[in-house]
């Protein structure tokens, strides 16, 4: 019983989060959290599927979802953008991005997860033809147009960073809501425990300090919703 009492306050805490996300916004912060509470040790597992909590060992996951998760305590920590990005000297040489058909300059990056259908106006969508080089990751897809290999569509999430610090150019003032956000979820009976409930709260704090994009097509979108 002393053992039970112990794993819940500390002791290894066990969650599973994509690898996009950990990699371009959770693992720059983690020093905060350990700081904050060097009585947890974390353990973190990446993967896109659903977390089967009954059998598995995780505590908790963070998932990309357009609701809650049925059956599972779900908290939305954040919302999500596409955003067009590229590197200064790609974005010198074809020029700034407006519209469906400034596309047809560059050479495109996306992913199956940001394809450019999702950054077009309504209307556009339908006679647009995908194009450009796909890859299987969005990681893959903002490495790509870091190396100057042309104009990728991410997500702020992931972007951010390399945007503040110039490694990266905002190629359009048109940045899309993302139709799915970041959540975080676990069972019921885990909620409860001290240190779910320690970093649940750390990722809300995070999350309210992460701006968000400056965009007339963010603030349009968030006056509608």
């Amino acid at each position: 019983m002393q053992q039970l009492r112990q794993d819940r306050l500390s002791g290894a805490l066990r969650i599973s989060t994509l690898a996009s996300y950990l990699q371009k916004w959770l693992l720059p912060r983690l020093p905060q959290f350990h700081d904050r509470h060097p009585e947890i040790e974390l353990s973190i597992h990446t993967s896109r599927a659903p977390v089967d909590f009954a059998s598995s060992d995780f505590h908790a996951a963070v998932r990309m979802s357009i609701g809650p998760s049925a059956g599972l305590y779900s908290e939305k920590l954040m919302d999500e953008w596409f955003v067009p990005v590229c590197t200064r000297e790609v974005l010198a040489k074809y020029g700034p991005l407006r519209d469906a058909a400034d596309l047809q300059r560059f050479p495109l990056l996306h992913s199956s997860d940001e394809e450019w259908s999702l950054w077009l106006h309504p209307g556009v969508t339908a006679a647009w033809q995908e194009r450009g080089t796909a890859y299987d990751d969005s990681l893959t897809v903002l490495a790509g147009a870091e190396q100057g290999q042309g104009l990728a569509l991410t997500r702020w999430s992931l972007a951010a960073q390399d945007l503040t610090t110039g490694r990266i150019m905002q190629a359009s003032e048109r940045i899309v809501p993302c139709p799915r956000a970041y959540y975080f979820v676990c069972p019921e009976m885990y909620v409860t425990m001290p240190k779910v409930q320690q970093l649940l709260a750390w990722l809300r704090e995070m999350a309210a300090a992460f701006p968000r994009p400056n965009s007339t097509d963010v603030a349009a979108a968030s006056s509608r919703v």
